[in-house]
């Protein structure tokens, strides 16, 4: 026990799920102990002799009353702090303590503000784990169009709009077999706000893996915003990628390259076996196709490029857009 007690976190503490309203239970630090203000968890540290479990039912006890059924699953970890789930039956109104000066039963992914760092980012996995499970299992219908050097997942969407998942081909320095990946929600890859994007990446994470499995590509690329449209004020378009990326990548046998720029995130997947034959292929001829065949031209600066995307509309707009897109996101 005593040299479990050294290598175990020092502390524990749970987010509280009622089940019978599926709402999630949190308290606000009073101004009297560490990270005042702050929406935290239910907990402290442990003491001599206790499990992790132990502490967060007796931490919950001293800090709400609540003596009643819990039962506790694991939900983030550090080396200091194991966060839990603690599903309890109903909701219930926490005894005064000094410890807190407030508390709040809120649906999923409308957290109060401000909130605990270490909570926050616990509280991304609640997000994926609940949120997320259904629209990643119901990915949206999609047909294929295939041209030179482009592959096209064409979704209608409930609301009538249009979803468009672009696969264009480049070669890279040494003849890779590299992919560009664009999506636009009826013409546009602003955040719509719309309330749907976990599905809509579901269905984009679809057509990249639908797309590995026919292709084998040696590289795909694509970008995502730092700007919220999840829902969930402390999930942001990106931070939602990257943990999703990573998992399915992983998967489907490709590492992440995963580079920050101003406010996008550009992520590249790379092929864990074709990578090692790179040395050996020759620098192929990069092909124009759907950029040339749109009257674009990836010539000039990001800047001039932008502008023209905004000049133009249609296929010839979208393509100097994903030319800007793509020569602002690339490593030099």
């Amino acid at each position: 026990m005593r040299a479990r007690e050294f290598t175990e976190p020092g502390a524990a503490g749970c987010i509280l799920y009622a089940e019978d309203t599926g709402r999630w239970g949190l308290q606000q630090r009073s101004d009297t102990v560490g990270d005042p203000g702050l929406w935290a968890a239910w907990g402290g540290g442990r003491e001599p002799g206790e499990s992790l479990e132990q502490t967060v039912r007796r931490e919950l006890a001293e800090e709400s009353g609540y003596t009643g059924p819990i039962k506790l699953e694991p939900l983030a970890r550090n080396a200091k702090y194991v966060t839990y789930i603690g599903i309890v039956p109903h909701e219930f109104e926490p005894r005064a303590n000094d410890e807190w000066k407030d508390y709040c039963w809120v649906e999923l992914g409308r957290w109060p503000s401000p909130m605990h760092p270490g909570v926050a980012a616990a509280l991304e996995n609640v997000y994926i784990k609940e949120n997320l499970a259904e629209a990643f299992n119901q990915p949206y219908p999609m047909t294929w169009e295939q041209g030179e050097g482009s592959y096209d997942a064409l979704v209608k969407l409930p609301d009538g709009t249009n979803l468009s998942i672009m696969f264009n081909q480049d070669y890279g320095d040494y003849g890779t077999d590299e992919w560009a990946v664009e999506f636009w929600r009826n013409n546009s890859q602003d955040v719509t706000g719309e309330g749907d994007a976990q599905r809509i990446f579901a269905t984009v994470l679809s057509a990249i893996q639908h797309f590995i499995q026919e292709q084998h590509p040696d590289r795909i690329r694509f970008s995502a915003t730092k700007e919220d449209d999840s829902g969930n004020p402390n999930q942001s378009r990106s931070s939602l990628y990257t943990k999703l990326v990573k998992r399915y990548a992983n998967a489907w046998g490709y590492s992440v390259d995963i580079s920050d720029y101003a406010g996008t995130v550009v992520y590249e997947l790379t092929n864990n076996l074709n990578e090692n034959f790179a040395d050996g292929k020759v620098k192929g001829k990069s092909r124009p196709g759907r950029v040339k065949r749109s009257g674009a031209s990836c010539d000039g600066s990001v800047s001039s490029l932008r502008a023209k995307a905004k000049k133009y509309g249609g296929e010839r707009g979208r393509m100097y857009h994903w030319c800007a897109n793509m020569k602002g996101g690339k490593k030099k």
